[in-house]
């Protein structure tokens, strides 16, 4: 019988290299719609990134930032579906970076001190390789900390949270954030986050913009593009892209010859419907006084 040493330190390290997946960004800066301040808010973004070490040394930065490490932390907050997620890719893309989609399931451990401990191996590795962090979904990681601390979860909890406090102050890394529900932020994660952007539905001139990027002029179509983003007020171009994907659908089988006002109009109402009923609705408890 033969047997065979296996040498556990190389093993973990495998285990770590391929635990977080880093991806080549497939979006471009230019091929996103946004309103002129955001995209001037992501140039000072991209700026900084790029010329950190310049303007902290210019403008004698590092008098009050002490640390040589600097985490540069990004937030992108605003309703689903307006570009947060593309726009992380994006920024990537401008570094030339590629980009690790964090899910968190990867980084929760069951057992104690494990989250932290994969939180480190996240951190080291983006640090190290120059990757962008992006955790999108964000308020669950950096949702307030448990104030009355009753069970040994919430102590887990809490202590996870502390230790991606104690990597942001310490890393040379970027990480952006993105949210639905920025008023979940824990106020010590806020205050190490150094950009902020909102993300907000597209207005007309936009969506005018995203319904002709979605539905190329080449598609055989009765109706323009004007008239279409004047009725679809309050979508968002996440909306406008699953709807566009459903009409070009139609043409591909055949199920009509081209885009009609009323062929359009239809395929809106269903998605917004559909879309309304998707969402969580309040319920009334009744009670019976007999």
């Amino acid at each position: 019988m033969k047997y065979s040493i296996v040498n556990e330190d190389k093993k973990e390290k495998k285990q770590d290299d391929s635990q977080f997946l880093a991806v080549e960004p497939k979006w471009n800066l230019d091929d996103i719609i946004l309103s002129s301040s955001i995209k001037t808010s992501l140039k000072e973004v991209i700026a900084f990134c790029k010329k950190k070490e310049i303007i902290l040394e210019k403008y004698n930065v590092k008098k009050f930032v002490k640390s040589d490490n600097l985490t540069i932390a990004i937030n992108f907050f605003g309703v689903s579906g307006t570009g947060k997620s593309i726009t992380a890719e994006a920024i990537a893309k401008e570094l030339s970076s590629k980009i690790i989609h964090v899910d968190y399931s990867q980084i929760e451990g069951m057992f104690h001190g494990e989250t932290q401990k994969n939180l480190t191996k996240l951190f080291d590795k983006a640090e190290k390789e120059g990757f962008i962090l992006f955790f999108d979904e964000a308020d669950a990681v950096l949702g307030k900390r448990v104030a009355n601390v009753t069970q040994a979860t919430d102590h887990s909890i809490n202590q996870a949270k502390s230790h991606l406090l104690n990597l942001l102050d310490r890393k040379n890394v970027v990480v952006i954030f993105a949210t639905n529900f920025f008023e979940n932020y824990d106020q010590a994660f806020f205050r190490r986050i150094l950009f902020h952007i909102g993300f907000e539905l597209p207005n007309r001139d936009s969506r005018v913009q995203i319904w002709e990027y979605h539905l190329d002029k080449s598609i055989p179509k009765s109706t323009t593009y004007d008239w279409i983003a004047e009725i679809s007020e309050g979508l968002s171009g996440g909306d406008i892209k699953n709807i566009a994907f459903k009409l070009i659908i139609k043409l591909a089988v055949e199920s009509i010859k081209e885009l009609t006002n009323e062929v359009v109009q239809q395929e809106i109402e269903n998605y917004q419907l559909a879309k309304k009923m998707s969402l969580p609705t309040k319920q009334t408890i009744v009670f019976n006084d007999k």
